[in-house]
């Protein structure tokens, strides 16, 4: 789940991206909803997709829907949620919903500060479904932003956990100008053992990006449960 573009601005449009997916072995046949939850200070309607026809075992699928915020700008944590009235009867209902924060920007591209310098960071890293089963698919996803006031060129993220884990990708981010986010997304099978794990995501692995005193922020982490 996540917003395009990651850092909207006041009184424009954005687009909230969720994408639902059905990770058991069992078709799901009665209808369902999935809403996208935000808080009331946002003045946003909530997004609500029905799924008339379930959903079929294995099957994802992706839904949108676009609003626009009067707030000022700052940060609100909002709540992307399927099958919260739990009409189907689920194994594990604790991995329904997850928090991605909403940031509005003043601006969407704030003029770059002469000898300014970027700054890449994590944001929204998230792993689901968590819990996960032994050998369930596993979908991991993060946003690279420039938090700084000036453009940093291409560069490569990277994914990695534990040995013992074996999960990890590479994704290629284009140049970003201030303000600017690129998002990263790659599916994997869950880890047989049974245990809490550790994913690391981290910008600008190469140190292509000179970002002066702010090389020490480029990474975040989160821990998943194989069970």
């Amino acid at each position: 789940a996540h917003f395009e573009p990651a850092h909207p601005v006041p009184d424009e449009n954005f687009t909230a991206v969720m994408t639902v997916r059905n990770s058991s072995g069992v078709d799901v046949n009665v209808p369902f909803e999935a809403m996208w939850i935000f808080p009331q200070a946002l003045g946003v309607d909530n997004c609500v997709w029905t799924f008339d026809n379930g959903l079929n075992a294995g099957q994802a699928k992706t839904v949108q829907c676009t609003r626009q915020s009067h707030a000022l700008p700052g940060q609100s944590s909002t709540s992307p949620t399927v099958d919260a009235q739990n009409v189907i009867d689920e194994e594990d209902e604790v991995n329904n919903d997850v928090a991605v924060t909403l940031i509005l920007y003043a601006e969407d591209h704030p003029d770059p500060v002469a000898g300014g310098k970027p700054d890449l960071v994590i944001g929204n890293l998230q792993v689901s479904p968590n819990p996960v089963s032994a050998g369930q698919d596993l979908y991991v996803e993060f946003e690279v932003v420039n938090q700084g006031n000036g453009p940093a060129p291409a560069s490569v993220a990277q994914l990695t956990t534990p040995p013992g884990a074996g999960l990890s990708f590479r994704c290629e981010v284009p140049s970003l100008p201030p303000a600017g986010s690129s998002h990263c997304a790659w599916q994997f099978t869950a880890p047989s053992r049974r245990l809490n794990y550790g994913a690391r995501a981290a910008a600008d692995i190469e140190n292509v990006v000179n970002e002066g005193a702010r090389e020490d922020n480029n990474s975040l982490k989160e821990t998943f449960t194989v069970q």
